[in-house]
This record gives C-alpha cells, sequence and structure tokens, in this order.
C-alpha cells in the first residue's frame, strides 16, 4: 500500500513517515512487547490530502499570519483551517486504503491518534497537543482521521510548536488506527521518577478502565513508586478504596518498563492499558523534563562489558559485514562459537574501532586454545585450507567474478576466507607459540598467511560491485554512494528505507555508531566531538585531567628514547603530505605503506600494537622512539600539536599551555 502501513513493518527510525507514536508503537512491537494491532496511515497522506484538495496554498497562507505575540492571530488562523480541512473530501486513494486496512483488522472500533513527525522527541513530547479519538467505527473513521489532520493546525498546536521554535509549515502528521482495548485499568508510567528525578526509581499511575480520563485529569490515580534496584515497592498512593493493582502486578510492569528504557536508551515516558491480565503498551516517548543531573545516556548497551579490538577502514557497510562474518553461521561450524555482540565507532571518517563482547572474545581464545591443544590435526588442516581458499580468491580477482556471481555465493565466499586465512592465523598464533613452539611448520603457515590478506580486495572489487547493482535494481539512485550507508541484513532483506536517513546524517557531517546484540542491529550518527568523547569514555580516559593537566597518555615501549616535535596524525591512506623530516607520526597502527612517512619521522606513537607489531619492529631496527597501545592518541593530539614522547617511561605528553592553544577551538 502507498499511503498505510502495518505497525508490525514499522520502527522507530521511521518518525519521518509514521511520526513519534507511530515510530514509538512500531519499535515496541520489534522489542516484543504488547501492543494492540493496527496501522498507520502515513505523513504522505497527509501531504497528498492537502495537494489534491487543493487548500495547500490556502494553508500557508493563513499560517503567515499568525504572530504567537497576537493570541487572536493564533485562534483565527486555527479554526479557519480546521474549516478547511474538516470539510475537504478525503482523496478516494487514500480512502480505500484506510478501509482496506480498517477491514483487515478484524474489529468492529478502533482508536484513531495523531501522529505528528515532530512529536515524541527527546526535545519535545507533544503531550495533549494532538487529538485522539475512541472508540471509533468503520464510518466514522475517514471523518476521525481528518480532525485528526485538523488537529495539527489547533490554536494550542500552532502555538506550541512555535514556542518549541518548530517550523510552523514543515511539519507533517501521521495518524495511528488501532484495535479498540476496553482496558480494566490504565495508566502512565515513568522510567525515572518525574519529580524527584531520582534514576533509581520508577513511578506508575493507575485509574480504572480507560486512561483518557487520567490524561484529561478528571480523576486522581492511584500512584505506585518503585525502586528499579531492590525490585519493591517504596511510595503507594491509593485514590479509591483499594488498591488497584496487586504488588506483584506493579513491580512485574516496572521491570517491562525498564526493559523499555534500555531498548530506546532514553528515560521514557509510557502509556499502558491492562485486559484480562496483559498489560499492552499504548505509546512510548522520551521524558523531555528531566534536568541534566548525569551523564547522558550514551547510544550503546552498557550492559557488555566491551573490549576493543582493533581499528580499520570501514564505511558502515564495511563494518556490517565484520558483524556478519564473525556472527555467521559458519564461524559456529568452524570454532564452535558465534559473536553476537559487536559494536562500531567511526571516529574518524571512515576509520572505524570495532569492539566486541568481553565474555565472546574469551570463548573464541579459549575455542582456539582448544583447537590447538586438542586436535592440532584439524588445527594444521584448517591453516592448508586457508592456502587454498587464498588461490581461489586470487583466481576470483582475476576473473573479476565468483561462482554464478550471485549475491549470496559470493557473500558465502567472502565469510570462507576471512575465517580460515584471517581470523585462524592471527587469533591463534600467539596461542600456537605459546601451546606448541617446537611446531615451527604451523608457525610457518601461520606467519604465512598473517602476511597477506584477500579479504579488502574482494570485498572492493568483487563484492560492492554486486552489492551496487543489487542497490540500482531496488531503484536506490547514486547507489555508488549510497552503498556505504546499508547494512548487510537491510541488503539481503532488500530494505533501502534507511538510506535517505543516513545520508542526510552524513551531509552534516556526523559519525555512526552501529550495534549489533543476538541479530538486533541499531545505527546512530553523532557529532564528531561527540564520538571521540564516546570513545574516551570507553578507554576510561578522563577528559577533565586533560584540561587541568594537559594530555598525558601512557603506552607501551616498543623502542626506548625521548623526542619532542611536531606531531602529525595520520589515519587515512594518502595523508602525511605535510610530513617533514623530524614530526613525530601518530597513527592508530603502521603498516608498510607508511614506511616514506616511518622514515622521515623522529619518533611513533599509535593507538594499537603489541611487541611485535610493524612499528615496533621497525621502530627497534630504525633506532626511533616508538609508544604503542596508547589506545586514544589520534583522537586526543590534533595534528599539529607538539608533544613529548618519552619512550624510556611509555609516556606521550602535550602541555597543558599548548593544549590550550591548539584545542581551545574545538567545537
Amino acid at each position: 500500500m502507498k499511503f498505510v502501513k502495518d505497525l508490525r513493518e514499522i520502527g522507530k527510525k521511521d518518525a519521518a513517515i509514521a511520526g513519534g507514536k507511530g515510530a514509538g508503537l512500531g519499535e515496541l512491537i520489534q522489542a516484543g512487547f504488547a501492543v494492540p494491532k493496527g496501522f498507520v496511515l502515513l505523513a504522505g497522506a497527509f501531504d497528498t490530502f492537502l495537494e489534491a484538495t487543493d487548500i495547500n496554498v490556502e494553508v500557508d497562507a493563513t499560517l503567515s499570519t499568525v504572530d504567537i505575540k497576537k493570541m487572536h492571530t493564533v485562534e483565527e488562523a486555527g479554526e479557519k483551517i480546521h474549516a478547511l480541512i474538516t470539510n475537504a473530501k478525503m482523496p478516494d486513494d487514500i480512502a480505500e486504503e484506510v478501509q482496506q486496512a480498517f477491514e483487515s483488522l478484524g474489529v468492529k472500533q478502533v482508536a484513531v491518534r495523531s501522529s505528528a513527525t515532530a512529536e515524541d522527541s527527546t526535545m519535545a513530547a507533544w503531550a495533549g497537543q494532538l487529538e485522539t479519538y475512541l472508540h471509533t467505527d468503520n464510518d466514522s473513521l475517514i471523518w476521525k482521521i481528518q480532525r485528526c489532520f485538523a488537529s495539527l493546525f489547533s490554536p494550542r498546536a500552532i502555538f506550541y510548536r512555535a514556542k518549541m521554535a518548530k517550523d510552523v509549515k514543515n511539519i507533517s502528521v501521521a495518524v495511528v488506527v488501532q484495535e479498540m482495548v476496553e482496558s480494566d485499568a490504565a495508566g502512565v508510567a515513568f522510567s525515572v521518577h518525574p519529580v524527584t528525578e531520582d534514576r533509581t526509581q520508577l513511578l506508575i499511575e493507575a485509574v480504572p478502565g480507560l486512561g483518557d480520563k487520567l490524561v484529561s485529569g478528571s480523576v486522581t490515580p492511584d500512584t505506585y513508586v518503585v525502586d528499579k534496584d531492590a525490585w519493591k515497592l517504596i511510595d503507594v498512593n491509593v485514590s479509591g478504596d483499594k488498591q488497584l493493582m496487586k504488588n506483584d502486578v506493579i513491580v512485574s510492569m516496572g521491570k517491562d518498563i525498564v526493559r523499555i528504557e534500555e531498548h530506546f536508551a532514553l528515560p521514557m515516558d509510557i502509556e499502558w492499558a491492562r485486559k484480562d491480565g496483559t498489560t499492552y503498551f499504548l505509546q512510548a516517548r522520551p521524558i523531555t523534563t528531566l534536568a541534566v543531573k548525569e551523564k547522558p545516556i550514551v547510544p550503546y548497551s552498557q550492559n557488555v562489558e566491551w573490549k576493543l579490538f582493533h581499528t580499520r577502514p570501514f564505511s558502515l557497510f564495511g563494518a556490517t559485514l565484520w558483524s556478519g562474518w564473525y556472527g555467521s553461521e559458519r564461524i559456529r561450524e568452524l570454532y564452535n562459537i558465534n559473536i553476537q555482540k559487536t559494536l562500531f565507532f567511526e571516529e574518524h571518517r571512515h576509520v572505524v574501532r570495532f569492539y566486541w563482547g568481553m565474555e565472546e572474545r574469551k570463548i573464541l581464545w579459549g575455542a582456539m586454545e582448544s583447537l590447538i591443544k586438542d586436535d592440532i590435526e584439524r588445527y594444521e588442516a584448517l591453516l592448508k585450507r586457508a592456502f587454498k581458499l587464498n588461490d581461489e580468491a586470487e583466481a576470483c580477482l582475476k576473473a573479476g567474478v565468483y561462482g554464478d556471481g550471485s549475491l549470496q555465493q559470493t557473500f558465502e565466499f567472502m565469510v570462507e576466507v576471512p575465517i580460515h586465512a584471517t581470523t585462524l592465523p592471527n587469533i591463534s598464533f600467539p596461542l600456537l607459540a605459546e601451546i606448541e613452539p617446537e611446531r615451527h611448520d604451523l608457525h610457518e603457515l601461520c606467519e604465512k598467511l598473517r602476511a597477506v590478506s584477500y579479504y579488502p580486495k574482494l570485498t572492493k572489487q568483487i563484492f560492492i560491485p554486486l552489492v551496487i547493482k543489487t542497490l540500482k535494481e531496488l531503484g536506490v539512485e547514486d547507489a555508488e554512494n549510497m552503498v556505504h550507508l546499508i547494512t548487510l541484513k537491510e541488503l539481503f532483506a532488500g530494505d533501502v528505507s534507511q538510506l535517505d536517513r543516513r545520508k542526510g546524517e552524513l551531509d552534516k557531517g556526523n559519525h555512526f555508531v552501529y550495534q549489533c546484540i543476538d541479530g538486533k542491529e541499531d545505527d546512530w550518527w553523532i557529532h564528531p566531538k561527540k564520538m571521540h568523547e564516546l570513545v574516551l569514555e570507553m578507554e576510561n580516559v578522563s577528559t577533565e585531567e586533560f584540561a587541568s593537566t594537559g594530555i598525558q597518555l601512557k603506552g607501551n615501549i616498543a623502542y626506548e628514547g625521548l623526542v619532542r616535535g611536531r606531531a602529525r596524525v595520520v589515519v587515512g591512506s594518502g595523508e602525511g603530505e605535510e610530513f617533514d623530516e623530524g614530526d613525530i607520526l601518530v597513527t592508530i597502527c603502521s603498516s608498510p605503506t607508511m614506511m616514506p612517512l616511518i622514515h622521515k619521522c623522529a619518533a611513533i606513537v599509535t593507538d594499537e600494537g603489541g611487541i611485535s607489531c610493524h612499528a615496533a619492529v621497525i621502530s627497534r631496527e630504525l633506532k626511533k622512539p616508538c609508544v604503542m597501545n596508547t589506545k586514544v592518541a589520534t583522537l586526543t593530539i590534533a595534528d599539529g600539536d607538539y608533544i613529548e614522547v618519552d619512550a624510556d617511561k611509555g609516556v606521550v605528553t602535550l602541555h597543558k599551555a599548548l593544549f590550550d592553544t591548539f584545542h581551545q577551538s574545538t567545537p
């Protein structure tokens, strides 16, 4: 359907088409919460309605007369637009889709609720500004939808969005239509106490019957305060003769409230209804009134102990490829492990930090250790299989295609090559040296595999062109650039709905955070400065200490010595053109392509690396001071900063006076 979408097909990223309310409800369904079945008449239907009825120009002209300092202009405009919208005839194609969707629900009555595209955001809740109609049947459905349209321009709605600095004209409205739940009890809940702002407590309000009495303020609710740590009621205020809900029901609902908060990664304001022992959730929106008393909730799961794996040049699509590779069924078959928790931070443009769950890392290392200890013959066979796969990869690159050229078959090969020829030799090599120090033949096999990787070339030359071809077949314009903004899961599902949103974020200069936990993926886009703060937080580096004493980073010593000089931060290919003799190379990890810069530099500082990494080996050969594994040097040292590399102590310092000079203008 063009104008209607089932709630089950909508998620939190669809606010632009389903409005805040619709997007929130769809996300609740996807997260497994009970939500009354229904559909959304998308915002595009409202825009089409205005154009098809020829009232859009008159609406804009009327809004242009509004001066919010003169309340009569707001009221007059609202009344005029309300009449224009409610008196117009709904276009037949929209009305037919609505009728079909209503009939598919198989119910007699529905609730009809407005859902503005600027609603339920972290900055403005729009509570009570738009209309809701209960007990709506098929005969009155279209009329009430038009009244929902008109409520976007009620005097209070016009005044509200003007006060909230929202563009009066460029906001649209969707309409949520759901099965009418004749509830035994209903109410609202706040995952953080809205009055005391105590984040260890949640508050639930409940009234008998439908919740509209609570929203209107016509009744006083029962109020329950729950301790989120101990899971017990700590305050109960009963408005009637007896408590409306039992304590165990309240606590159980409280746990659902916290699950919703964790899912959205924000304190939430939630509407609910109970019928026949089931709690249905009717709305979930961020609480917009809390003071910033704590660090804001960051956009990734903090219930996982994350461990940095490494930093590599990735786009969003590249990150999801790695996540798909490590979470594949094939890696489970080979090593009896399955990495289901991955997290990627784009710390620099197209340079991404890859984290995974600490427990899963331990499981992978344990699996490799067991393979070497308990089945060395199979380990050797897998290494030899890796060489055959590399030969196949080389042939594939020469031919320009793999197998039948299908996306699925090519992806399966894209998984097979790295889990044999990259994961196995790189992770098992230090374990092999410890467990089987005399097996020089196996050491040599590992070293040869570690020296070459076909995966990047396969991705760039074989797989990416196939993805671009697929996107074009799905109707994506500028597929050559959009390819970097789709996820692997979306690609195989043929879902291109998020591309425009991500392109908009990219155009703003924002960087992505991508997380995949147990198959559920999320992406967020944030300002580079905020991204740097998140990485520093992840690595337990205090920026407050930097501000008072200057930057001092600690790392591992590869070659001793003390050097002071100008830092040149090099994180991507093609950088370093302004590198002069005697500059200090600050990079994520060095590689043979950086040799011209390494020969010029006076010292080397890296985010990553061990005693046998390229930077360490070369620094010892060339006798250049080197401090490795500082974690965050490329984030905290700016290109051109004057720094001291004390490789006798493993410390890199940027003194406060120079820190102020180079960093005061950071946005």
